[in-house]
């Protein structure tokens, strides 16, 4: 046995339990609105909800 499989996702093509984030249009990373997990890879000086007004 290789743990849980879930069913491929007709929404995202992906192996997920519950409800799918791309549906739901959340990140995919953090679960959270607003931006998705592939700008993560674009922005390397990622910035963490809250944080985006302030400037050093």
């Amino acid at each position: 046995s290789e743990g849980y499989s879930y069913p491929v996702c007709t929404t995202c093509g992906r192996r997920h339990p519950g409800e799918c984030r791309r549906a739901a249009g959340t990140c995919f990373n953090c679960g959270q609105a607003g931006h998705l997990q592939k700008d993560y890879k674009k922005n390397t000086t990622a910035v963490t909800p809250g944080q985006a007004d302030k400037k050093p």
